[in-house]
């Protein structure tokens, strides 16, 4: 005690196998420290060493090592861990409790070689900045070891040549970074580790950044009941995984995955928990998406707020395995141009969304549920999607026990293209459905549960997949525009022709289009009851198409013991009428679904094909589809069809409506191109 080595203004240098130690409360103090291949030692409560300007551990290239342990204090105003070797490398350890080391500046570790700094049993560390791993082929470790072990920090960067290192905290151990955390920054890597039941990263009011400043990747990690919490969380190139029971990773305000055009990931999974007011899952490449998983019983993402899919490019959110999801309100597709994707797979599996759903907000939305899964939620629209180019419909739902439930109503393709298929004892329940102009509704073995509301169709409806049977279990109206599309392949009921059966009563106004498959034709006397319907059926506004057979066909419709039955009174031959040169999704009419097909895929220069709007067969999709569309939108349908031909006047508004989708999307293509370059 009172002992003391003042040397202020000066240098320490410790080479060869030199030490210095200051024990039993004695005092030291430096302008500056250089240590070589040596040992600094500050060792007991109230031993104190101070380094006014800067302490660098490791210089040329030698293995340096500072210990302060059982309650000695080191201050410096920057310090400074060089180097080494991987196996051995500079090292500055802070052991046991009261033990504190003290830098007002900056901390880097691995600025040349090998650095490491470690904070055990106890012992605290405040700094003003750390950084780890900033040299060409550096190797640095940063570790918070132990119950009450704590490093208090301002901004925290690694970006380590040496993948997999960074930062562990683990044991108990806590950090409170005050400042940002940036992985990944200005080198290959940077890896950050939370690990082990009471561990924490504490950073309320500052931003997680992983691989967003060039070609870094940034890995965060939660693991065995740790936690860590920020207020916002960018993610470019990077992967954020929270795993196991207890995890907990928290965003106050945002979560952004996917900016930069990265491709960013995801994974909670084995009960991790993630919690975040917002989440945008802006998007990667379609070979490279960013994506969000949650898998496995227990695990768990809440959003209060609202989740977009899709902001940008490619985003996808996966429910697995038994994982809950509770949010806001769901976009999939929000932008012109991008793409969004919604997989919830596997039994008590369960996407919960407490407002709206829209899939295809602006851009291409994909909803699947599968596997026994649920999804809930308010009031839903399913919009535009990509049939011919993605072979997918917007919205599906399939499987025994797979249900999608709403408390209000459910639109599809109201304004804009909308597609929902339900199959295989997949149900979709909602107070009522209104399918639009724009919306098809199919799929074998389905149901559709409605309330009061009933069934609303003015688009297409179509029972079975060619061919099968979908059941409203409800009221069915169909009014003036919509279309019962009915598939015809043979004369035996759900497996050869198409059958859809109402449980309450059915209004059937519209067109009733009869179309003959896979060859078949009639005899006549041949029967087909293709509605069945349990309450009153009124069918008198209905009008009647019959596709593929010769002109001369004749039939017969009556209802009698609750079917609606189609009677041949005539022999048919079957004729199939050739398609469209433009009909892209092969639905028998050239109209708006097919001219976003083409403004999806407008300005491709090679390897196109019809499904992505090649009208001409060059192998683009250019200007010449584009007139050739044009042409086929403004002339009348097939001969059977009696589908609404659009006059000059409404054809030309809704072509230029197209071209303007078409410009659009080639604009946030090139952006997308310049902002990777």
């Amino acid at each position: 005690e009172n002992s003391r080595w003042s040397a202020d203004g000066t240098t320490l240098s410790i080479t060869g196998l030199s030490s210095f130690s200051v024990k039993d409360k004695a005092f030291a103090d430096f302008a500056t420290g250089n240590l070589g291949l040596g040992l600094l030692e500050v060792q007991g409560t109230g031993s104190s060493m101070i380094f006014h300007e800067t302490l660098s551990v490791g210089v040329q290239g030698e293995q340096g090592k500072v210990a302060v342990e059982a309650g000695g204090q080191l201050d410096t105003m920057t310090l400074n861990i060089i180097g080494g070797t991987p196996s051995e490398p500079s090292e500055v350890t802070v052991d046991g409790p009261d033990s504190k080391l003290t830098v007002a500046g900056t901390v880097t570790v691995g600025a040349e070689s090998g650095g490491l700094l470690k904070i055990v049993g106890g012992a605290s560390a405040h700094l003003g900045e750390l950084r780890s791993g900033t040299g060409e082929s550096s190797y640095a470790v940063v570790e918070v070891q132990g119950a009450e072990s704590t490093m208090i920090v301002g901004d925290v960067v690694i970006a380590t040549a040496t993948l997999g290192t960074g930062v562990t905290v683990s044991q108990g151990g806590t950090v409170f970074a005050g400042g940002d955390t940036r992985l990944g920054e200005g080198g290959p890597g940077g890896t950050v580790t939370v690990m082990d039941e009471n561990s924490r990263w504490s950073a309320l009011t500052t931003t997680l950044s992983l691989g967003t400043q060039g070609d870094g990747f940034g890995s965060f990690r939660v693991n065995d009941g740790a936690s860590a919490e920020f207020s916002f969380g960018n993610l470019g190139h990077g992967s954020l995984r929270v795993l196991g029971t207890s995890s907990f990773v928290a965003f106050d305000e945002t979560l952004n995955v996917g900016v930069n055009d990265q491709q960013a990931d995801v994974n909670v999974s084995f009960g991790g928990q993630l919690d975040t007011m917002t989440l945008n899952i802006i998007g990667g490449t379609p070979s490279e998406p960013s994506e969000v998983t949650v898998d496995g019983p227990d695990s768990k993402l809440t959003v209060a707020g609202t989740v977009t899919v899709g902001s940008e490019g490619v985003g996808i959110l996966n429910v697995f395995e038994g994982a809950f999801a509770k949010i806001g309100e769901l976009q999939v597709g929000a932008a012109p141009g991008s793409r969004g994707e919604v997989f919830i797979e596997d039994p008590t599996s369960l996407l919960e969304v407490t407002g709206n759903t829209v899939i295809g907000l602006a851009g291409t939305g994909i909803l699947r549920v599968t596997g026994g899964a649920k999804m809930t939620g308010s009031m839903a629209t399913v919009n535009y999607a990509a049939p011919g180019m993605l072979g997918m419909p917007g919205a599906t739902v399939t499987g025994p026990g797979s249900r999608w439930d709403l408390t209000g109503s459910l639109t599809v393709g109201e304004g804009q293209p909308g597609h929902l298929q339900i199959t295989d004892g997949g149900v979709v329940a909602a107070a009522k459905v209104v399918v639009g102009s724009d919306g098809l509704v199919n799929g074998a073995g389905g149901t559709i549960q409605v309330g009061a509301g009933g069934v609303q169709n003015g688009g297409t409806f179509s029972p079975g997949s060619s061919p099968g049977k979908m059941t409203v279990d409800g009221n069915y109206e169909q009014i003036l525009g919509g279309v019962l599309e009915i598939e015809i392949g043979g004369l035996t009921s759900q497996s050869e022709y198409d059958v859809l059966v109402v449980t309450g009563d059915a209004a059937v106004g519209g067109t009733i289009r009869l179309t003959f498959i896979d060859d078949f034709a009639p005899h006549a006397g041949d029967q087909f009851d293709f509605l069945q319907v349990d309450g009153a059926l009124t069918a008198t506004g209905a009008s009647y198409e019959i596709r593929n057979l010769n002109p001369a066909f004749e039939f017969d419709v009556s209802f009698d013991a609750g079917a609606l039955t189609m009677t041949a009174l005539t022999d048919g031959v079957f004729q199939p009428e050739p398609p469209f040169e433009c009909d892209l999704n092969l639905d028998g009419s050239v109209d708006r679904g097919d001219a976003a097909i083409l403004a999806e895929n407008f300005g491709m220069l090679s390897g196109a094909t019809l499904a992505h709007g090649d009208c001409t067969g060059d192998g683009a999709v250019d200007i010449a589809d584009l007139a050739s569309l044009q042409r086929q939108f403004d002339a009348p349908g097939p001969p059977s069809s009696s589908a609404a031909v659009p006059e000059p006047s409404s054809a030309a508004l809704l072509l230029c409506g197209f071209v303007a989708s078409a410009v659009s999307f080639a604009r946030f293509t090139r952006r997308r191109a310049k902002q990777a370059r």
